[in-house]
């Protein structure tokens, strides 16, 4: 397993008291449970240096030795205030006051809140035995390391990704994929010489075989399924991580990327993790290349549950008479029934109006909208995406001139979305001059000789 890593926040004025716990710690050193680090630099008045500032953020474990000396250092306050600062978006982060002397400690906001070292918050040096309030120390320091290397949960910045869709609505300007999601139009075939059609209608019916592919259009919903799913395994702790195959680069190494995609979602210890004996893993966005299909192979070796989404002219051109998935079970993702569409425009309307009841009326209408450019005219598919760019297109907020009749259109609509997203004024000539900037840019981008990586220099210049 590899160690967590253990920062320590003291003043350099109490370097001995650090050799002590340093000596005290060997054990879990020896044992691979922690790596530790310390700046033996740190005085009081000193700015944090880049290199504090990432041993700090990056640490699993940060203990603070708390003197007087500790509490009347500017920089080591800092180092409190930025450890707590980090914390919000690393949960799993662990901060461990260790009292060494009597002093003012429980007037520092927040520390009061978390539980000090050795029990009961009594300082080391008014213990009878020294020696024995350094072992308490130990000890829960130790059982600390080992809670951590055993929390799983997501981390928050995987979390928003998962939840994050591109709409917005005049009722809230950011909407979470659980708000919306209506479980998609799924169908696989009996195994038998019938082949008969069998619906799929509960997560439970989805994951119930342990190789699946789902194949669906472009936009049918493929990644926000597996981002659903992802979620409400997580809310019955069943393990699971999330592999984009259009992105793993050309790494031979299958372990690493399997465990940085860990890092990148989970909190805990990837090694502790491995040891479930029933896992899942979503892979999304097949590819024909080599480097998906060894991946895909390797993983089989280690998880349970296999999900690989693709669209259909991958999955036909390429895996469909393949003998390697041969044990796989073949799911298709089919445009919305009409009950789907009704049920994910009450889910918007619900954000729209912030949970208050819609008449059927303005349900009706909204329909009979949708119908016209799917139904009707034939412009768009029936699959979420696509309702929802309708649905959104057709709020007040949007352009007067901003209507779908072409498929275009739907992106065009998720483009102005994401310009009053991120505070452009909602006015016409205002979206018109974002459209003329950003259209300039993206052909700036094009041709440039550094492809997509400007730097900010070419951007200023631009």
């Amino acid at each position: 397993m590899a160690p967590l890593k253990l920062f320590y926040s003291y003043s350099h004025t109490d370097e001995t008291h650090r050799k002590e716990l340093v000596k005290h710690l060997t054990m879990l050193q020896r044992n691979s449970l922690i790596d530790d680090w310390f700046d033996g630099n740190i005085t009081a008045g000193s700015n944090l240096d880049a290199e504090v500032l990432k041993h700090l953020e990056s640490a699993d474990i940060v203990v603070f030795l708390v003197t007087e000396n500790w509490l009347s250092s500017n920089s080591c306050i800092e180092e409190w205030d930025k450890a707590n600062e980090y914390k919000k978006s690393q949960p799993n982060k662990r901060l461990i006051p260790i009292i060494v002397t009597s002093c003012a400690w429980q007037d520092l906001a927040g520390m009061n809140d978390i539980l000090a070292l050795p029990h009961d918050g009594k300082p080391v040096i008014d213990w009878p035995q020294i020696s024995t309030a350094w072992t308490s120390v130990y000890e829960g320091i130790r059982d600390a390391a080992e809670e951590v290397k055993k929390n799983f949960k997501i981390q928050e910045g995987f979390l928003e990704e998962l939840n994050h869709i591109e709409f917005c609505s005049t009722g809230s300007s950011k909407i979470s994929l659980r708000e919306v999601f209506v479980f998609p139009n799924l169908k696989t075939y009996s195994d038998n010489k019938d082949g008969i059609e069998l619906p799929i209608n509960t997560m439970e019916d989805l994951i119930s075989n342990t190789r699946q592919f789902v194949i669906g259009d472009s936009q049918s919903g493929k990644t926000k399924l597996c981002s659903w799913i992802y979620l409400e395994l997580n809310e019955i702790n069943a393990p699971c991580i999330y592999i984009d195959l259009a992105e793993i680069g050309n790494g031979k190494n299958k372990d690493k990327i399997l465990k940085e995609s860990f890092i990148k979602q989970q909190t805990g210890d990837f090694e502790e993790w491995c040891t479930f004996s029933k896992k899942y893993i979503f892979f999304d966005n097949l590819t024909k290349d080599n480097k998906s299909i060894e991946l895909i192979q390797h993983a089989e070796k280690h998880f349970t549950n296999i999900i690989i989404c693709s669209d259909f002219d991958t999955y036909n051109s390429y895996y469909n008479d393949d003998e390697r998935f041969c044990t796989y079970k073949e799911i298709h993702i089919d445009p919305f029934c009409h009950r789907k569409q009704e049920s994910l425009i009450k889910n918007w309307l619900a954000i729209k109006n912030n949970g208050v009841d819609v008449n059927n009326n303005l349900i009706d209408s909204l329909e009979n909208n949708i119908n016209s450019i799917i139904i009707d005219n034939k412009i768009l598919p029936r699959f979420p995406f696509f309702i929802l760019s309708i649905l959104q297109t057709y709020e007040s907020f949007m352009p007067e001139n901003l209507k779908i009749t072409a498929y275009g259109h739907c992106y065009n609509a998720l483009i102005v979305a994401r310009l009053i997203k991120s505070g452009i004024n909602q006015e016409d000539n205002a979206i018109e001059s974002a459209f003329t900037f950003c259209t300039n840019f993206a052909y700036k981008i094009y041709t440039s000789e550094n492809g997509l990586f400007l730097n900010d220099e070419d951007f200023e210049r631009f």
